[in-house]
């Protein structure tokens, strides 16, 4: 036994060497109180809680009995009604030729203090039958809502969700209340094909109300969390808000998944908790009382444990302040750096002060924050270098299609003897080709450029049977300036199967290439059907399909991505367009000599 204790006395005086004096102090400190702290609290334990314990408990499951019964009844009258909609109608409806109106209006009525509103919906977030009839409002994306997208990803079960202001339907009277959705996956018959969709039930958020209304909730607290520990009722929800009351379920948040009855403590009172699972939900319910510890058997014994506790809680107070502010300091500091890095500032130096162990943590900090810079850096040049490769890889593919029509055109002039024009085209073809591929290069001069794409509309205007005419011009002496190849073809690829497909000879294709101030301009203007505002940005985003199986395939996306990464997001693609007054497409690129970018670009 002395051999024990003279090991640990060692492994102390060891441990006592590495340690700052703080750290003891710290230590030392902590210890004490807790001892204090435990022998009291032994002491008043031993004093008071038998008495009252078994009371309170019974009082508090009694009061949450009241709620939860009730509540769960409710519950699983909604299941049934849910369950009776599904199997019973929607099941045997064939939409869009039968109407459920009737069923679901008939569920309100039976159910009007409970049930909101009750609407179907399919796989895509269409609306199919709603009671009361409603509009949906424009701005709300079915599709994204938790009710649908959680009905869809599990299919198998019936879910609640936490109370919100409905406004998934325009009210009327621009009264949004408060409702509880219930979701669940169904099976719809729909032109003969079974697809699945969506049964949202809006419960009214007062039935929750009107149940703890009825309970007996004297002299404790009581309230509904959902699983994650959140208020989803509370009558004193206002009070709490306003900071007049506390917020008790902070107590519960520490044993969300706990259920039955035990003690807690909060703010250094013992609290008696009482919590009650609903069924199907996840919520709970819970009842907080204060541990009414009863009196003490005399005046002395009160007064005794009034001073200890004053006497305690006042050193404990002044320890604190100045313990924190001796430690927390340097830790608060490294904190602030810390928060720097997690926003991207990995350039700061890292110097803190105090003691060893923060000093060596501060250094550790540093060197991560220097391995991960470098890192950040390595990645995102491989991830520039292979979005590149990508990019260069998809404007180097000529779509077939365009390679087997022109080649078509070709052998059907040759055998109508039309050599002349079939040289043209073979001559236009092998250019295209040759600019096509520029010996593998990305940057090629602009009168390059120019040239492919005048080749390229010389071979459309004859597929297309001179349905459009066209024209390019470029202003004199900047055709020795540098540009990303194949950035005009594209787009004037959209101008012809966009805007000049439909056109019956008068169709006009312009190219326009000028120089403005230290920039380069490329307009593209077609005299097409036009496009609104909509439709041209969902262009530039890449939503429209665009043509895959004629032309070259590239895509306006891919030529914006490419322009901005190459010469910095000021560049890019600059869309106007009005319905029935044609495009214009003006691309923006800088002014640079080709010589002087064509070793550092290339």
């Amino acid at each position: 036994m002395g051999k024990e204790i003279r090991k640990i006395e060692k492994r102390l005086r060891e441990l006592l060497k590495n340690w700052s004096f703080r750290y003891v102090l710290w230590l030392s400190f902590s210890l004490v109180s807790i001892i204090v702290t435990v022998s009291i609290g032994m002491f008043m334990n031993f004093q008071y809680s038998k008495r009252v314990d078994e009371l309170m408990e019974e009082q508090l499951a009694s009061s949450v009995s009241q709620a939860s019964v009730p509540l769960y009844s409710h519950i699983r009258s909604m299941l049934k009604a849910s369950d009776a909609l599904y199997y019973n109608v929607i099941r045997s409806a064939h939409f869009p030729e039968d109407s459920v109106y009737n069923k679901f209006k008939l569920v309100c009525e039976i159910n009007p203090e409970t049930i909101e509103s009750i609407a179907l919906f399919d796989d895509k977030g269409n609306l199919l039958e709603a009671s009361p009839p409603s509009i949906l409002n424009e701005r709300i994306d079915i599709q994204k809502e938790e009710w649908f997208q959680t009905a869809i990803q599990e299919n198998e079960n019936v879910h609640f969700f936490d109370p919100k202001v409905q406004n998934l339907y325009v009210a009327s009277d621009n009264s949004y209340n408060w409702v509880i959705p219930m979701s669940r996956a169904v099976q719809i018959d729909y032109n003969g094909e079974t697809i699945q969709g969506v049964l949202l039930i809006n419960l009214k958020y007062s039935w929750i109300e009107n149940i703890f209304d009825t309970a007996d909730l004297s002299n404790i607290k009581i309230a509904m969390l959902n699983e994650a520990g959140e208020t989803i009722y509370d009558p004193r929800q206002y009070l709490v808000s306003l900071g007049l009351e506390k917020d008790y379920t902070e107590i519960f948040k520490e044993q969300p998944s706990r259920d039955g009855t035990f003690s807690v403590r909060m703010d250094g009172e013992k609290y008696l908790v009482s919590s009650q699972t609903i069924g199907y939900t996840g919520w709970k319910i819970i009842g907080i009382g204060l541990d009414q510890e009863g009196t003490v058997s005399s005046l002395k014994g009160k007064l005794f444990i009034m001073m200890l506790f004053f006497i305690l809680m006042t050193i404990l107070l002044i320890l604190n302040v100045y313990i924190s502010n001796r430690i927390c300091s340097p830790i608060q500091e490294l904190a602030v750096h810390v928060h720097e890095i997690e926003e991207g500032n990995l350039d700061e130096t890292i110097n803190v002060s105090g003691s060893r162990e923060i000093c060596q943590l501060g250094s550790a900090i540093s060197q991560m924050k220097y391995v991960i810079k470098n890192l950040m850096k390595d990645i995102v040049i491989e991830y520039e270098q292979k979005r590149k490769t990508e990019l260069d890889a998809l404007q180097s593919q000529i779509n077939p299609h365009f390679l087997y029509n022109t080649l078509d055109i070709i052998v059907w002039m040759i055998e109508n003897e039309q050599q002349e024009e079939a040289v043209k085209v073979v001559t236009a073809l092998g250019r295209l080709f040759r600019i096509s591929l520029s010996k593998g290069k990305r940057i090629i001069p602009l009168k390059n450029e120019i040239e492919h794409v005048t080749n390229y509309l010389m071979i459309q205007q004859v597929r297309f049977e001179n349905k459009f005419s066209y024209s390019v011009t470029m202003e004199e002496g900047i055709g020795e300036n540098a540009t990303l190849k194949l950035i005009v073809q594209p787009i004037v690829e959209n101008a012809i199967y966009h805007g000049m497909e439909y056109m019956y000879g008068d169709g006009e294709i312009t190219i326009n290439v000028t120089k403005q101030g230290e920039d380069i301009l490329i307009a593209v203007k077609d005299n097409g059907p036009g496009m609104t505002q909509e439709m041209v940005q969902a262009l530039v985003e890449g939503k429209v399909v665009e043509s895959t199986k004629r032309g070259s395939g590239i895509g306006v996306r891919n030529v914006q991505e490419r322009i901005q990464m190459q010469f910095g997001r000021k560049y890019g693609l600059f869309i106007e367009s009005e319905l029935d007054e044609g495009t214009t497409v003006t691309i923006k690129i800088p002014a640079i000599p080709y010589e002087s970018w064509e070793g550092s670009l290339e």
